[in-house]
C-alpha cells in the first residue's frame, strides 16, 4: 500500500466515523433509568392499555385496587364482566339469580354450551370464564336477588364495592316493579351510595 492510498483510507474512516460533537453529550440523568427496574405493570398484560396517556402506570394501579359489583349477568352484564376482568378489575363481584338456558347464548357472551347442559347457574358460568381469562384477579359470586338488606349485604359484606354497574338484562324492570310494591328500595340503593360513596 502506498502512502497516498493509506491516507486516502483514513480521510474516508474519519469520513464515516461520527464526530464527537455530534455525540448527544451524556449526564448522570441520563443513564438514571437504567439502574432503576421497570414497574411490574409495565411488561404484564396491560402493556398495551398502559400506552395510553389518560392511563398509564398510575391509571392501572388505580383499577387493579377498584371493587366493581355487578348486577345481572345477562346482554349486558356478559360483556361488562369480560372486558372489567380483561381490563384487570381488582376485584369482580357478580350477582344474578338466574340459571343459563339455551335462549340467553345469542347475547348473554359470557355463557356457553357447556354451562347449559351441566345446568350452571349464571354466576357460576361467568365465575368460570372468567378465571379462565384473568386468574390474577379476584372474583366473586352472588347467586341470589339484590333486593333490600341482601343488596347492602353484598356491597358492604366481602366485596366492599366502591362500582356498581346495573346491567339486568330487563333493563332494570325487576328492580323498579319491587320499587313499585314496596317503596323500599330506594332507601337501599340510597343507604349503599352513601356509605360507600358510590
Amino acid at each position: 500500500m502506498t502512502p497516498s492510498t493509506a491516507h486516502t483510507a483514513d480521510k474516508k474512516l474519519t469520513m464515516t466515523s461520527p464526530s464527537s460533537k455530534s455525540l448527544p453529550k451524556a449526564s448522570s440523568s441520563s443513564y438514571s433509568s437504567f439502574l432503576v427496574p421497570p414497574h411490574p405493570l409495565s411488561t404484564s398484560r396491560y402493556h398495551r392499555q398502559l400506552l395510553v396517556p389518560s392511563i398509564s402506570i398510575r391509571g392501572q394501579e388505580a383499577i387493579s385496587k377498584a371493587k366493581v359489583l355487578i348486577i345481572g349477568l345477562g346482554g349486558l352484564g356478559s360483556p361488562a364482566c369480560l372486558y372489567l376482568a380483561s381490563a384487570g378489575i381488582g376485584t369482580v363481584g357478580l350477582v344474578d339469580a338466574d340459571t343459563v338456558e339455551l335462549s340467553n347464548l345469542h347475547r348473554q357472551i359470557v355463557h356457553s354450551e357447556t354451562a347449559v347442559e351441566r345446568g350452571m347457574s349464571k354466576v357460576e358460568s361467568a365465575m368460570a370464564r372468567l378465571r379462565g381469562i384473568n386468574s390474577e384477579i379476584r372474583i366473586l359470586g352472588y347467586r341470589m336477588a339484590f333486593e333490600g338488606a341482601n343488596g347492602v349485604g353484598i356491597v358492604e359484606g366481602t366485596i366492599q364495592a366502591n362500582v356498581l354497574a346495573r346491567s339486568e338484562d330487563s333493563g332494570g324492570g325487576g328492580w323498579w316493579w319491587w320499587w313499585w310494591r314496596t317503596g323500599t328500595i330506594s332507601y337501599w340503593i340510597a343507604r349503599i351510595t352513601r356509605r360507600r360513596g358510590i
